[in-house]
This record gives C-alpha cells, sequence and structure tokens, in this order.
C-alpha cells in the first residue's frame, strides 16, 4: 500500500489501477506526477482542473512506456526522474531534486534568471513540513536581502497553503497558515539583531538592545584617537604625511571599508599591509595599522557600554560574538536556515550562517546566481558560494547537494536564444560565469535588438530614445487592451539605467516629450513631492512671520483650490515685508492655514496633523494642481490622464508612509511641532537609504516605469528599454584602500586630490591589488549589464554607441554584434 507523505511520481501505470487512489491523495494534499498516454492525461486535467492549474497534478505526455515506475516522496534509487526529463524536458527535474532532496541535507541551488528559485524555496519548505515529524514553520528561518523580497515569501508560502486548504479543506493547512505568520522570514539586518539580542548577552548586549546611527562618534573616535598618536612637539603633516583636515575623513574610509567587506575584528589583525614604498609611507601605514585596530576595539566597547549597535556593522558584530569565547547558546530553535540571493553575501553573513548551522544544528538551504552578483560596493563577495564551501569543510559541516537549475520560464525562446550569444562570448572572456546555458520554456515570439545609437548629449539621441519608448508602449498598450488575460505587474514597459543620473537625464526626456513615467529611485523618500509638501506646511506653521515660508505653503495642496498668486505683483513689492505679508494674507485668509495654527497650540501635533491630512482633500487638490499643469504644458488628455494618476497614487502612498514614519519615532501626546520639523529637516538632509513604497494599479500599464538596474533585481517585464551604455567601467584611480579577503592583502595609495597625476604614498601592493580591481569591476559591470537584459520577457532593446573606451556596455555588446 502506498502511503507517500508529500507527494508520488508514477510512471507508465496503468491508470485504472489508480484512478481513486489518485482523487484521495490530491484531496489529501498529496501532489501527484503523472507519466503515461496523451488519453490519461487529457483524462486527469478534465477530472481535476483545479488541482492541475494549482501544480498539485503534473501529468505529462511519454510514448515510451519502458520508463516504468513509482517514486515515492522523491525516494528514487533508479534515477526514474532522470530518465524521465530526457524524453519529457519541460518537467524540471532539477526543481524536483532540490523539493525532494533528504530532509537531513544541507543545500546549494545556482539558480540562473528566470528558473523559479523561489518557487523550489517554497515547495521545499512544503515537502519539509509535510515530511519531518514535528517540524514547525517557526522552526525555519529565511534570510533575505530586502524587505520586497521578504513580503513576497510571505505571500506566496501564504498563497500556497491557502490554495491547498481551498482544494483539500484539510485542517493541517490551516494550522500552518497560523504557524506561518509566526515564520522567521527577514532581512539580513533584521536576522542580525534578533540574533544579537539572543547570542550577545555574553558581551553585555541585551533584550533591550537598540540601534543607532553612530555617525558623529565614530568621526569623534578617529579624531581623538589620532590626536592620542600624534606628538604636539612637531605638526600634524610631518607626522602622517597630510594635513589633519584630509587625514580624518582617510582614516575614517580606510576604516569603514574593511567593515564593508565583513571582515572581522580578528582577521584586521591577520592582514598583509605589504611594504610602505618610502619613509613617509611607512610612517602613515605604521599608525593606519595601529589605528584601525584600536578604532574597532574601542567602537566595539562603546556599543557593548550602549547597549545598542549600528546597523551598517551588525553582521559583523554577530560574527564576533559567534566566533568570540563568551558565547552563550539560547533557548532557539533553528532546525532550518535558508538564504536567498546568497551571491550578495559578505563574508561576515557567510561564516553566520556556517556558525549557526554548527551551534544550533540548523540545516542550511541557500540559494543564488553568481552572475547575479551585483553589489560588491556594499561588501557582497563574488566568491561567495567557493567560500561557503571552504567554511562547510572548515567547520566539520556536513558536505550541501549541489543543483543548478536551468530551465528558464521567463524569457521568450528566440530572445533567450539570442542572449545566449553574447552571455557566452563574454564568459569566453572570462568576464561571466556562465558553464550551462538555460533552456527557455516560453514559446511566444519576441524581439532583441541591439542598435546604433547617437551619443547621450546630442539632440538625435533624444529623438531616437523618445521613438523607441513611445512605440514601445503604444504595443504594449495595444496587446494588453485586446486582451483577456489579467493585467499584471510585470506587464510593464520598463526603461533600466546603470546610474542616478542617468535615471534622473531619461526620466527627464520622458517627461518632456510628454510620456506618462514613473520613476523609481534608490532612497528617495524624502525627496518626494509629498514629503517636501509636507515640510513646507510645517515651516509655514514654525516660521509664521516669514513670507517665504507661507508663499511655499501657498504653493502646496494644502492650500486647497485658490487663485493664482500673481508673481509679478510680489516682484513690484521690492521684497517690502509688511507688504508682502498683507498680500500673501490675502491668500492665505482663504486656506485652512489659520483653523490649523491655533488647533496646533491647543492639540496634540501629530492627531491635528493626521487630521489635516484625512479631511483637507490633498490628494484631490494634488490632482486638480498636478493635471492643469500637464494640460498647460501641452500634454495630450489620454497621457495626462495616466500620469495624473500614477502621480496622486505615488503622492498618496508616500504621505501615508511619511505619517507611519512620524508615529513611529516621535509618537506622543507632548510631541511638538518643533520635533516634527527638526525631524523632516534631519532626515531631508541626510537620509539617502529610505525608498518610496511601491504602488500597484490596473492602470499602470499606460506609464513608462524607470529605474537603476540594482532597484529592477528580482522583477520582470515585458519590455525593457537600455538606453545609456557608454559609461566606463573604470576610472582614473584616486586615494583609496584596496582589499582582497581572499588573501588578506591591502594595498592603498594617497593622492593630494583627484586632479593630481602622481601619488603622494603608498604600499607595494596597490598596483597590484588595483589591477585586480579593475578586472573585477570590469567582471561586475559585466553581471550588472546580464541582470538588465534577463528582466526582459518579451522585447528588449539595447541602444549601443562607438565610444573610445573599450570597457563598456556598448563595448561588450557590439563585439558581439548589432542590428542592422
Amino acid at each position: 500500500m502506498l502511503k507517500p507523505k508529500y507527494s508520488i511520481l508514477l510512471s507508465n501505470q496503468n491508470i485504472n489501477d489508480y484512478k481513486e487512489q489518485i482523487n484521495n491523495w490530491l484531496h489529501s494534499g498529496i501532489k501527484v506526477f503523472w507519466f503515461g498516454s496523451g488519453d490519461e492525461v487529457d483524462e486527469l486535467v478534465s477530472e481535476h482542473e483545479a488541482f492541475s492549474k494549482a501544480f498539485l497534478l503534473q501529468a505529462f505526455v511519454v510514448d515510451d512506456n519502458s520508463i516504468k515506475g513509482i517514486v515515492v516522496d522523491g525516494n528514487d534509487p533508479e534515477n526514474i526522474a532522470g530518465k524521465l526529463v530526457e524524453i519529457r524536458p519541460e518537467f524540471n527535474e532539477a526543481q524536483f531534486k532540490v523539493e525532494h532532496c533528504r530532509a537531513d541535507a544541507n543545500i546549494v541551488v545556482q539558480a540562473s534568471a528566470g528558473t523559479g528559485k523561489t518557487t523550489v524555496m517554497v515547495d521545499r519548505i512544503l515537502y519539509l513540513i509535510h515530511t519531518v515529524p514535528e517540524l514547525h514553520l517557526y522552526d525555519i528561518y529565511m534570510i533575505t536581502f530586502t524587505n520586497d523580497a521578504t513580503n513576497q515569501m510571505n505571500i506566496r508560502l501564504q498563497n500556497a497553503l491557502m490554495t491547498r486548504y481551498r482544494l483539500t479543506k484539510q485542517q493541517k493547512y490551516l494550522r500552518w497558515l497560523e504557524e506561518q505568520s509566526q515564520m522567521n522570514i527577514s532581512t539580513i539586518h533584521s536576522f542580525a539583531y534578533d540574533m544579537l539580542k539572543e547570542f550577545g548577552i555574553g558581551e553585555s548586549f541585551t533584550k533591550n538592545l537598540s540601534i543607532q546611527n553612530y555617525v558623529y562618534e565614530k568621526q569623534e573616535l578617529v579624531k581623538d584617537l589620532i590626536d592620542e598618536y600624534i606628538h604636539d612637539n612637531s605638526s600634524v603633516q610631518s607626522q602622517l604625511g597630510v594635513p589633519f583636515y584630509q587625514a580624518r575623513p582617510m582614516i575614517e574610509d580606510f576604516w569603514e571599508q574593511f567593515a564593508t567587506l565583513g571582515i572581522s575584528h580578528q582577521q584586521i589583525t591577520k592582514m598583509d599591509w605589504g611594504i610602505p614604498v618610502d619613509e613617509r609611507s611607512q610612517v602613515f601605514q605604521n599608525l593606519m595599522i595601529k589605528l584601525v585596530k584600536r578604532l574597532d576595539d574601542d567602537f566595539f566597547d562603546i556599543k557593548r557600554n550602549n547597549d545598542a549597535i549600528s546597523l551598517n556593522d551588525i553582521m559583523r558584530d554577530l560574527q564576533e560574538i559567534l566566533l568570540g569565547q563568551n558565547l552563550s547558546l539560547p533557548d532557539i530553535t533553528m532546525k532550518y536556515l535558508f538564504i536567498d540571493e546568497f551571491q550578495d553575501s559578505d563574508i561576515s553573513q557567510i561564516v553566520v550562517a556556517c556558525c549557526m548551522a554548527k551551534l544550533l544544528g540548523a540545516r542550511l538551504f541557500v540559494v543564488g546566481d553568481v552572475k547575479q552578483s551585483i553589489y560588491r560596493f556594499r561588501g557582497a563577495n563574488e566568491k561567495a558560494f567557493d567560500m561557503y564551501l571552504r567554511l562547510v569543510k572548515e567547520m566539520k559541516l556536513d558536505k550541501p547537494e549541489r543543483f543548478i537549475l536551468v530551465n528558464n520560464y521567463r524569457t521568450c525562446a528566440n530572445i533567450m536564444n539570442k542572449m545566449d550569444k553574447y552571455f557566452y562570448a563574454w564568459s569566453t572572456q572570462n568576464l561571466l560565469e556562465y558553464e550551462k546555458p538555460v533552456v527557455p520554456f516560453n514559446k511566444d515570439h519576441g524581439t532583441f535588438k541591439v542598435i546604433d545609437g547617437y551619443y547621450h548629449k546630442d539632440e538625435e539621441f533624444e529623438k531616437q530614445v523618445v521613438e523607441i519608448v513611445k512605440n514601445a508602449l503604444d504595443d504594449l498598450v495595444d496587446r494588453v487592451d485586446k486582451s483577456d488575460k489579467e493585467v499584471k505587474e510585470k506587464d510593464r514597459v520598463v526603461v533600466l539605467t546603470r546610474t542616478n543620473r542617468e535615471l534622473k537625464m531619461v526620466s527627464r526626456i520622458l517627461k518632456r516629450n510628454k510620456i506618462p513615467t514613473d520613476v523609481k529611485r534608490e532612497g528617495s523618500f524624502y525627496k518626494s513631492e509629498a514629503v517636501r509638501d509636507f515640510y513646507a506646511m510645517i515651516c509655514s506653521y514654525m516660521f509664521s512671520d516669514e513670507p517665504k515660508y507661507i508663499f511655499n505653503y501657498l504653493l502646496t495642496p494644502y492650500a486647497g483650490n485658490i487663485d493664482t498668486i500673481d508673481i509679478n505683483e510680489m516682484e513690484r513689492l521690492n521684497g517690502e515685508y509688511d507688504d508682502l505679508v498683507d498680500y500673501l494674507d490675502n491668500s492665505l485668509s482663504s486656506t485652512p492655514w489659520k483653523r490649523y495654527y491655533k488647533e496646533l497650540r491647543l492639540r496634540p501635533v501629530l492627531s491635528v496633523l493626521k487630521e489635516m491630512v484625512e479631511t483637507e482633500s490633498v490628494i484631490e487638490y494634488y490632482i486638480m494642481k498636478s493635471k492643469a499643469e500637464k494640460t498647460a504644458d501641452g500634454w495630450e488628455e489620454k497621457a495626462c490622464i495616466a500620469a495624473t494618476r500614477q502621480d496622486a497614487q505615488q503622492y498618496q502612498a508616500d504621505l501615508e508612509k511619511l505619517l507611519q514614519i512620524l508615529q513611529s519615532n516621535i509618537a506622543g501626546d507632548k510631541v511638538t511641532l518643533f520635533e516634527v520639523y527638526n525631524f523632516l529637516r534631519l532626515m531631508i538632509a541626510t537620509n539617502r537609504d529610505e525608498g518610496e513604497p511601491n504602488i500597484k494599479s490596473v492602470d499602470d500599464y499606460h506609464s513608462v516605469l524607470c529605474m537603476t538596474v540594482h532597484k529592477s533585481k528580482g522583477l520582470e517585464f515585458d519590455t525593457v528599454i537600455i538606453p545609456y551604455t557608454t559609461r566606463r567601467f573604470t576610472g582614473r584611480e584616486y586615494t583609496r584602500i584596496l582589499i582582497d579577503p581572499a588573501t588578506n592583502e591591502v594595498g592603498w595609495v594617497y593622492f593630494p586630490d583627484k586632479r593630481s597625476k602622481n601619488y603622494i604614498m603608498c604600499n607595494d601592493l596597490y598596483d597590484k591589488l588595483l589591477e585586480e580591481e579593475n578586472m573585477m569591476t570590469c567582471m561586475e559591470e559585466t553581471r550588472i549589464l546580464y541582470v538588465a537584459m534577463t528582466r526582459a520577457i518579451k522585447n528588449l532593446t539595447c541602444i549601443t554607441y562607438e565610444t573610445k573606451y573599450n570597457e563598456s556596455w556598448s563595448t561588450l555588446l557590439r563585439e558581439v554584434g548589432i542590428d542592422e
């Protein structure tokens, strides 16, 4: 009697013998793989259509009846799955094997773009909870690298469990749904923070551990240590080789590089600094070696004394504790640890993962794609998988099972086949690890063009970009409107850029040409219209006797639908204070400003601000102003409506997020208007990390989405356009430190300024490490282009230009071939 717990694979069996059992298995939540005749497949799919759509039933037609057998819960000693994939390549054997790998195995999955790594992680978790006794979802931890990825994984798991409950009515899925809400899926920083509270007791960290910025404290620490090492009887420059005002930021930057790469406090003492080229360099290097070690130790003491850590090096601190002598094991159960986007891990993250497995007995599941390692500037190590395998061996963990996913379900086959030519060519130049081409299963026909373009400062370039984008948008809108399929997030035309500067340039071009545009920038929240308008409103109450702040308020939606302010009349007043106040007061009287001025002095500030946003039709007035401005600029009505709707949705989402941030950071009945003003002033001036919330709308496809390649990672789009490809990979060298974590070598150089052609100080390792760094930069830039290209589903256009630089995206593309 067959008793599968999770799945059963049946190949060339008599369907009449299994009809009733298949029905029972499916309604018990057992996944069924059937390989048989066309009639059998049609019959099963017809009878169990809902299960087929949910992939709980996967039926394949096979003409070869020699491959006969049954596989229960993935136990496949005769390699039936391996034989079946040879005659039915659409059967994803690699996913099947990952999903059904033995429960006590460590697993490494290398998954190219579009090969379904999220699906395989969800399926693996479902396999584990079905087959491992006494396993709960809250025993499984998962690390992602973004909040969006965390939310997406939670949604995917919830949907999978809800679908199974809806189809089977089995109570276990409701129980697991409840457990899923307690599952530990978090970003790398959240995970490290939680683990520090658990493991940090021996280092004086407590459950009340807080997070602080520490920017000022680190600067003061550097200054104090320089003072400690500098003698009073001679100048700073004579002792350091550089003036004090240059020495401090240099030392801060050098120290920061160790933290960025995830190099531990202990490892810093083992670095090979090479030989300074002269006596002056010797003096500076000796001081640097002393200072970096002292800075790291003293800073850790500060954090320990304050019971507070910094996000920038939170993983390094956790690594230090896990490798330290004062470690106390907490009372937590971690049976499995999943790590997504493993190729973006730095050294400390890899060490922490292995320590967790060693200390808690957790089984590791790491998944990623070396070709998508594009975060070196954050310390990501492109050799993460190799480093992990080496650490597993050193720490005597079980050798992991390794799998490669190659079935691509995203990009049209004809596009993917053409892309392969480029990827393979780059691999022959050692710029891209592309050992095994993917197998495309999207049989739709798409277009991939690498075309000759104009230099981006030419007027012809703007015309070319506008024409390409406009045609792509019209084509997409036409296809979507004619289709009866549900509109999805991926139904977009997206323009991808390498840098924020390019993003700003292309968005200006599109908006100047009246094309509805949705721009997604990294860290743009505190620069958004919603935040700027809200801040202008706050400033008007803070500085109510200053005409310029009242004027700024009157330009915001908070003022409502007032008459146009006559700038010429204001200029005629020649800056006379009383006259300006009287003139602006006429406009101010028709707004709710004076009423809220009184309310803010009588009631809790945040309560009044919330009421203002909710009752004064701020969004409606924003829409009116935005639409009026676009109409005046000559926008066509359809494009105007699409762009205004998009802008308004983003404005509202930003405003809601702002109120939540204020509530979280400065909540309370005694909050003052000054505290709100000061918080916003500081955030607007310094916060470049907070991103705008993502918005979703059924009409999104009417506008063009613009974002950087880094922002697009993990996403997919109908049409991708890459307009800027001439940026040079490597620039001229300047003062910096280069660190090779593999060899522990440190190279450094100092130029008095960026215009100087000759260095003043350096060591003998710098030239060697610079050559390696330039090669690594070229490889990463190739990977970034790979990520950009593989976002495309149906259409991809790359605009190239014959540049004088050998190292650019244009060069990479043109060397393989451009379309006439």
